[in-house]
C-alpha cells in the first residue's frame, strides 16, 4: 500500500514537470515568434544607437581622468 501510493506521487512529480517544462518551452517559441514578427528589420532601422566616436558627452564621466586618479 505504501508503496503504490509512492509510486502515484513519482509519477504525479514527472507528469507535472513534464507540463510545466513544455509549457515554458512554448511560450517561449510562441512568444520569440510574435516579437520578431512584429519587428521585421528593426535593427536596420536605428541609426541612432550606433556608436559615436569622440569624446563622452557631458552627463557622463571621462574614463581617462578616472583611470588617472590614485
Amino acid at each position: 500500500m505504501v508503496q503504490s501510493s509512492h509510486r502515484r506521487k513519482d509519477l504525479t512529480r514527472h507528469v507535472l514537470a513534464v507540463t510545466v517544462c513544455f509549457a515554458l518551452l512554448l511560450s517561449t517559441l510562441t512568444l520569440g515568434a510574435r516579437s520578431s514578427a512584429a519587428r521585421p528589420g528593426a535593427q536596420d532601422q536605428s541609426p541612432a544607437l550606433r556608436p559615436v566616436t569622440g569624446p563622452p558627452g557631458a552627463d557622463l564621466p571621462n574614463l581617462d581622468a578616472v583611470r588617472r586618479r590614485p
